[in-house]
C-alpha cells in the first residue's frame, strides 16, 4: 500500500542516543515536528482560523507564532479542505491584508523571459533564451474530488503522498498537511467505530512520507463530540492515535462582529509535556476585511484574566449562567442539532459579510450530513416552517429574529446543546 520500511532490530544503545537527541519543533513549547497533530472543538471554535493563521505563518517563513518562536524557515503547506472553498479564500485574502510585510503581488511570481546575445567560438552570434520564476510562498491548497480516508482505496492518500514528498525533496525540510475537517473524508465510517481510527492511521505522518525521507507534520481538523464536550468526536481511539491533541473553545465578547476569545488547550502530548492554556483573538482589526482573522494574544495580565473567569465546569467555554439566577430560555422544542444549524448559519453569515448560509457549509460547520439538513422533512425545512431560518432565492439560509433571540438566550444561559 505505502512504502515500508524494512524490519530491524534496534540495539539498547541507539535508543540511548536517540533520547538524548533534542526536539524538533514545529512551534517551540507547542507542537513537536512531525507528529501527528489534532485540533478539536465545537461548530464556531474558529478551528478553520487557528490552522490557517498557523499554516500560512510556517509558508512565509516567519519567525513568531504569537509569542512562540519558529525557525523562520520557509515550510510547504498542503492545505485539504472539504468544502467552503470559498470561504477559506476570503479567510486567507483577509490573513494576507492584515499582514503588511507579506503584501502578496501575483505578478511579481510570473515567469521572466530574457535573452542574451553571446558570440560562439566561431565568431557567429548566438542568442540565448533564459526564464527565471521567482517562488511563491509554498501554500497549496490540495483538490482532489476522489480523496477519501478509506482502507480499501489506498490510492487516494497515495497520490496526495506522493506531492508531499516531492515538497519535502524540493524544499528539504519536512512539510505540513492540514486534512480540514477529516470526518468530512470518511465516507460510510462510522465515527463511534474503531473503524475511524484505522481510516485516520491512512494519513499518519509516517504513511506521508518516503522512505528514509523527511516526515511531514499533520494537522487533523476534527470536531466535538456531541454529548462528551472537551473531547474529539467519536471513538477513543482516536485520542490514542494522535501524538498531539489541542481543544480549541471560544467565548464571545459582545457582538458576534467584534471580538471573539479563543481558549486553546493541550490534553495530550505524545512525548513532550503538556503548554498551558493560552487564548488567541479572532476578530477584524480592519473594517474593510471580509473575514475576521486571528489578529493576536491579549496582553499577559489580560490573558490570566480572560482564563481565570473560563468555568471550568462550563460548556465548550462560555460559563453557566445558571449560578448567576439567568432564567433557562425557551428551547420551543428544538433539538442540539437544531440549535447548532442555527449558530452555524449565523456565523457562517456573520464571516462571510452577511452573506447567506448555503446547505454544504452548515454541514461542514455542524459536521451534521447532508441528508439529515436536506429535504422535505430535514431540519432546515422545519426549522424554517418554525420561523427561525428564511431561504433566499439564491438558494441560502438566514437566521430569522426569532432564531438570534433563541441564540442570544442560549448563549446568555450557558447552553451550547
Amino acid at each position: 500500500m505505502f512504502d515500508r520500511r524494512p524490519p530491524k532490530l534496534i540495539p539498547l544503545s541507539d535508543l540511548l542516543d536517540e533520547a538524548e537527541e533534542p526536539t524538533p519543533w514545529l512551534v517551540s513549547g507547542l507542537i513537536p515536528e512531525s507528529e501527528l497533530v489534532m485540533f478539536h472543538g465545537p461548530a464556531h471554535a474558529g478551528k478553520t482560523y487557528v490552522v490557517l493563521d498557523l499554516g500560512l505563518r510556517l509558508a512565509f517563513a516567519e519567525k513568531d507564532y504569537h509569542g512562540f518562536p519558529l525557525d523562520g524557515q520557509t515550510r510547504p503547506v498542503v492545505y485539504v479542505p472539504s468544502e467552503g472553498r470559498r470561504g477559506v479564500s476570503r479567510r486567507i485574502g483577509s490573513w494576507l491584508k492584515t499582514h503588511a510585510d507579506h503584501a502578496f503581488d501575483p505578478t511579481a511570481y510570473l515567469p521572466r523571459t530574457w535573452e542574451t546575445r553571446i558570440i560562439n567560438e566561431y565568431g557567429e552570434p548566438v542568442r540565448i533564451v533564459e526564464t527565471d520564476r521567482n517562488p511563491e510562498p509554498p501554500f497549496y491548497r490540495y483538490d482532489a474530488d476522489d480523496f477519501v480516508l478509506d482502507p480499501k482505496r489506498p490510492e487516494s492518500v497515495e497520490t496526495l503522498a506522493g506531492f508531499v514528498q516531492r515538497l519535502a525533496e524540493d524544499f528539504q525540510v519536512p512539510p505540513v498537511v492540514i486534512v480540514d475537517v477529516v470526518s468530512d473524508f470518511t465516507p460510510g465510517v462510522d465515527e463511534n467505530h474503531r473503524d475511524f481510527g484505522h481510516a485516520l492511521r491512512l494519513i499518519h505522518p509516517d504513511n506521508l512520507a518516503a522512505e528514509g525521507g523527511l516526515v511531514p507534520t499533520v494537522f487533523l481538523v476534527h470536531h466535538e463530540g456531541h454529548t462528551a464536550n472537551g473531547r474529539p468526536r467519536g471513538s477513543s481511539s482516536v485520542v490514542g492515535l494522535v501524538d498531539v491533541l489541542i481543544g480549541l473553545d471560544y467565548r464571545r465578547d459582545g457582538t458576534p462582529a467584534t471580538l471573539t476569545n479563543i481558549r486553546v488547550s493541550n490534553p495530550k502530548q505524545r512525548n513532550e509535556d503538556i503548554f498551558a492554556d493560552l487564548v488567541l483573538q479572532l476578530s477584524k482589526p480592519d473594517p474593510g476585511l471580509v473575514t475576521p482573522v486571528v489578529s493576536g494574544r491579549p496582553d499577559p495580565l489580560l490573558e490570566r484574566m480572560i482564563l481565570s473567569t473560563w468555568s471550568a465546569t462550563s460548556v465548550n467555554g462560555r460559563k453557566s449562567a445558571r449560578q448567576e439566577g439567568a432564567a433557562e430560555p425557551h428551547l420551543h422544542g428544538l433539538d442540539p442539532q437544531a440549535i447548532d444549524i442555527l449558530r452555524a448559519a449565523r456565523e457562517i453569515s456573520d464571516s462571510l459579510a452577511n452573506t447567506d448560509a448555503r446547505q454544504t457549509d452548515i454541514a461542514r460547520e455542524t459536521g451534521i450530513s447532508k441528508g439529515t439538513l436536506a429535504g422535505r422533512d430535514g431540519k432546515l425545512k422545519k426549522l424554517e416552517a418554525q420561523g427561525f431560518l428564511l431561504k433566499t432565492s439564491e438558494g441560502g439560509w438566514i437566521v430569522q429574529k426569532k432564531g438570534l433571540d433563541l441564540l442570544e438566550s442560549v448563549a446568555e444561559f450557558g447552553k451550547t446543546g
